[in-house]
C-alpha cells in the first residue's frame, strides 16, 4: 500500500493477500457449515481450470443459501446461550 494524494492506494501484492484471506476465511465458513459436497466441488473446478472468481462466486453463493440452524455444532451453541 503507497501513499496517495486521496488516501492508501492498494499495490498488486496488497489485493492477492486480501483476496486469499477473504478466500480463506470463505472456504472456513464453508467447512463450519458442513457443506464438504459444495467445497469438493470448488476443488474440483479450480483443478479443471475454472476462473478464481467463478469459484468465488460459485462459494458465495453456496454461503449465503446455506441452511444456518442445521450446521454442526448450532445446537451446541444454542444450549449454551
Amino acid at each position: 500500500v503507497y501513499p496517495g494524494p486521496r488516501g492508501p492506494v492498494p499495490t498488486r501484492q496488497s489485493e492477492s493477500v486480501r483476496e486469499g484471506w477473504e478466500d480463506y476465511r470463505l472456504l472456513t465458513l464453508l467447512r463450519q457449515r458442513g457443506l464438504s459436497a459444495e467445497l469438493s466441488a470448488l476443488r474440483k473446478g479450480y483443478a479443471a481450470g475454472q476462473s478464481p472468481e467463478t469459484l468465488r462466486l460459485r462459494a458465495l453463493r453456496a454461503a449465503v443459501t446455506a441452511p444456518r440452524g442445521k450446521t454442526p455444532g448450532a445446537a451446541a451453541r444454542r444450549t449454551r446461550r
